[in-house]
């Protein structure tokens, strides 16, 4: 007679995870996190806690049916790429190592935008003073328009506040036409 050709629980216990039949009887093939009883046709389960069977990673072991699973101090987390038994720091670096090279990269793109509108502006400047030194070469009387701080030979007298308006004058030209 082969017990384990009929019903778990009753032909054979009902905690013998692979039955293998015996010359007048039945033994037990256990699956992982567990070990044969004493009594040789049930599974029982191993506490892996208290045998000491965990990883020293693991800060506070918890016996489960089967396994085990850790509890972790502050600023650790289960590690799940090894079946949530050891814990690992949760440092942003750790976490998410390219975030800092996609915080650089946003950092240049914004260095570089800019870059090129100090470069428009600038451009435009050069350009606004070399029209009104071609105006005041040719009329020598009249005062350049546009800009504050022209005499009235035509030489340039700009301060630092005249110019820090005609920069930013420029600037708001520069975003109006551009949108």
């Amino acid at each position: 007679i082969s017990e384990c050709l009929g019903e778990s629980g009753v032909d054979y216990d009902k905690d013998c995870h692979e039955c293998i039949n015996t010359i007048g009887s039945y033994t037990c093939r256990c699956d992982d996190g567990y070990k044969l009883h004493s009594n040789g046709t049930s599974c029982q389960d191993i506490d892996e806690c208290e045998r000491g069977m965990y990883e020293v990673d693991c800060h506070i072991c918890v016996n489960l049916i089967g396994g085990f699973t850790c509890l972790c101090n502050d600023t650790y987390m289960l590690d799940a790429n090894n079946n949530n038994e050891t814990c690992i720091s949760m440092d942003i670096e750790d976490e998410n190592p390219g975030g800092s090279a996609i915080g650089i990269a946003v950092g240049l793109t914004i260095f570089l935008i800019l870059v090129v509108i100090a470069s428009v502006v600038t451009f435009k400047f050069v350009k606004q003073r070399r029209e009104d030194k071609l105006m005041s070469s040719e009329d020598d009387q009249s005062p350049i328009s546009g800009i504050p701080g022209v005499n009235n030979e035509g030489k340039k007298v700009i301060n630092e506040v005249d110019f820090n308006k005609f920069m930013a004058r420029s600037f708001l030209e520069i975003i109006i036409t551009s949108s």
